[in-house]
């Protein structure tokens, strides 16, 4: 064999090394490499323990309060919403995007009760039971706004004969001739409120809404605001006055409350009426009244 023969079967056997060598080297890249990271990005994601976990959120969603809770001391202690439940709605709407929606208020539950402050509408506001139950939500959310500021400053008000109870409250709040007002009224003061302190929370009108619907609201920790009747009387309709656009009616004896909780095995309702406090109704009678009142509802998220 010539010399020049020898130098090529030489160089041939180094490129076949060569190669192999690349292989193994990408090999082991691909295997090995990959498989640490995967292993590592594992271990990562194994450690971080789900904080929206709904079976602890439908565990504590359960719970009634075997006594009547402590009322806050001061307008700053009024709690916003249980800590649990603000954190765990924080990290899942974070993590998934998903807000106010029926996937996330569960509607198995049997029994839901929301802690709320207490606020009557007497003796300042005799006849205002749509704005108390408006500032006593307000104040859940942990602003501290009086029920006479919420009046005077942002309720929209028209005299008896002018309005209807869509336009503004007829009449005045703190006068024991006053009347009343429907839910775009209250919707439209509260959203007024909350511009003017920059809020992300807003008002929505939830007129028409089934009754049963409420609840998943109260499951978000929500309370709600209604229209039903004083003590779950019948409603009637003793005041009649024209408009341009014809006849309007009020109807007597309405009243505003808020929706706290309910429990289904006892068929009861929990609701802060202005008139008496925090409260039980039988549900039955509470959705005829909150239908009779053309199934109002207003709730703030």
């Amino acid at each position: 064999m010539s010399r020049k023969n020898n130098t090529n079967a030489v160089l041939s056997a180094i490129a076949i090394f060569s190669v192999c060598i690349l292989i193994v080297i990408v090999a082991w890249h691909y295997i090995f490499g990959d498989g640490i990271k995967n292993a590592n990005a594992t271990e990562t994601v194994s450690d971080i323990e789900p904080s929206g976990n709904d079976l602890t959120y439908n565990e504590a969603s359960t719970e009634l309060p075997t006594q009547k809770p402590t009322e806050p001391e001061t307008k700053a202690d009024i709690p916003k919403e249980t800590g649990e439940y603000q954190y765990s709605q924080i990290v899942t709407e974070f993590v998934t995007g998903r807000k106010n929606n029926d996937d996330y208020a569960d509607t198995g539950l049997k029994q839901k009760y929301i802690v709320m402050k207490e606020l009557l509408q007497l003796p300042s506001l005799p006849t205002g039971c749509e704005v108390t139950s408006l500032t006593a939500v307000l104040n859940y959310w942990g602003y501290g706004v009086s029920k006479e500021t919420m009046s005077d400053k942002y309720l929209e008000k028209g005299r008896l004969g002018q309005v209807t109870a869509y336009e503004a409250f007829i009449g005045e709040p703190s006068s024991t001739g006053g009347y009343g007002c429907f839910a775009p009224v209250i919707q439209r003061a509260a959203n007024k409120y909350l511009s003017e302190q920059n809020s992300f929370y807003r008002a929505y009108n939830l007129t028409g809404a089934a009754f049963e619907d409420l609840y998943k609201e109260i499951n978000q920790n929500h309370p709600v605001i209604v229209w039903a009747t004083i003590n779950m009387v019948e409603p009637t309709y003793y005041s009649q006055w024209k408009l341009q656009d014809g006849t309007y009616s009020w109807i007597g004896r309405e009243h505003c409350l808020v929706i706290t909780g309910y429990d289904k095995s006892t068929n009861s309702v929990y609701v802060m009426d202005p008139l008496k406090g925090n409260v039980a109704y039988d549900a039955t009678l509470f959705k005829t009244r909150y239908e009779q009142m053309f199934s109002q509802a207003v709730v703030i998220k």
